[in-house]
């Protein structure tokens, strides 16, 4: 759908606009129609809620960015010591250069 190759931009100064300036600043660099009035009124009715619990997505987001390598690392020597197991000769090599690529 359109929707899914839609692409904003970054948006000028948008931790400091209304969600709603913000929607429409992305839907006009989107080439999207901006929302009726009416349009406009139900959204901000139905996300006003949700816009209160951003703290906690940017908690979500800080805690998964910390805890990734460790779980990443956790499930590599799983399935190493599963292969080890098993009688199969495995290791652990780095491929790539960390500076490069941390994955």
């Amino acid at each position: 759908s359109w929707l899914k190759r839609a692409k904003c931009g970054a948006v000028k100064n948008a931790a400091f606009l209304p969600f709603c300036e913000y929607v429409r600043q992305c839907l006009r660099q989107a080439g999207v129609a901006p929302l009726s009035e009416a349009e406009e009124a139900e959204v901000g009715s139905e996300l006003a809620p949700l816009l209160g619990q951003w703290r906690r997505v940017v908690v979500f987001f800080a805690l998964r960015a910390l805890l990734a390598p460790l779980w990443e690392a956790l499930l590599l020597l799983d399935r190493l010591l599963f292969l080890g197991e098993r009688g199969h000769l495995a290791a652990l090599v780095p491929l790539f250069d960390p500076a490069l690529s941390p994955r």
